[in-house]
């Protein structure tokens, strides 16, 4: 759903200012993440995260939302039930995928269990945070420690807004944005007008992707059937990025000014 600019400012200053514990230990020993945020309700930040994912190889996903909000819960080709604390754990190929079963009663998301092997990329689908809700609670540090951060919205006039509005809340200077359902001749011309000054920036930067409309996504969302090969070549180019931040390459002249 649409969320005020006033919301998310006061869910990142409940953050910045200690309102919120941090995450635990295990989430600390989870590792560094790729950390996928919808700018807004219905982005293809889901999506996203599991194109990441399956365009890595073997990866871990994490999405923090609950069951109705879950844009994972029928991707798994197999199920293995609740795996510690409020997760359910489904695979599907080399990707593991968890998802909250239910809001816990405490105030922290408990971290999930790990996964037995080594090697494995972890993506963090941060669903509630463009709602502003209890994913936040762990957001920050996940940001800090992320090796990506990956904004998702829909390529309309409305979706380059929420952009604008929760770019610069973002304590991450590795930022890419990934722009959904884009028409395979490009971008409609009101979108990219309304392209914020920092989107610019980072399309400048090679850090802009476009994730091709899907029609059949649309209706049926994601299943256990492979995802369609556009949307897993955008994908890979984010796993380029990832890579990019990995290396050494990835210095301080490489970055954009995000705002405050």
């Amino acid at each position: 759903g649409v969320v005020a600019v006033g919301e998310l400012r006061g869910a990142w200053l409940a953050l910045s200012t200690g309102m919120f514990e941090g995450p635990s230990l295990r989430w600390r020993d989870l590792g560094a993440p790729v950390v996928v945020v919808g700018a807004h309700g219905g982005s293809g930040a889901s999506t996203t995260a599991l194109a990441i994912a399956e365009a890595t190889g073997a990866a871990h996903v994490l999405e923090l939302a609950g069951p109705g909000q879950s844009g994972l819960v029928a991707a798994a080709t197999a199920e293995f039930g609740e795996v510690g604390p409020g997760w359910v754990r489904g695979r599907r190929g080399v990707v593991v995928i968890d998802h909250l079963a239910r809001w816990p009663d405490g105030s922290l998301i408990p971290a999930p269990a790990p996964v037995r092997a080594g090697g494995v990329l972890l993506v963090v689908d941060l669903a509630m945070v463009a709602a502003g809700e209890r994913g936040l609670r762990a957001a920050r540090e996940l940001f800090e420690r992320a090796v990506l951060v990956v904004v998702t919205a829909a390529a309309t006039v409305p979706g380059m807004r929420r952009l604008d509005a929760i770019l610069p809340l973002i304590p991450s200077s590795g930022v890419a944005v990934a722009v959904t359902g884009a028409p395979r001749r490009g971008l409609p011309r009101p979108v990219t007008a309304a392209f914020p000054p920092v989107v610019r920036g980072l399309a400048g930067a090679g850090r802009l992707v476009l994730v091709p409309d899907v029609p059949s996504l649309a209706v049926t969302g994601v299943t256990p059937d492979p995802l369609p090969a556009p949307v897993l070549a955008a994908g890979r180019q984010l796993c380029d990025l990832c890579l990019l931040y990995t290396s050494d390459a990835a210095d301080e002249e490489d970055s954009v000014d995000l705002g405050g």
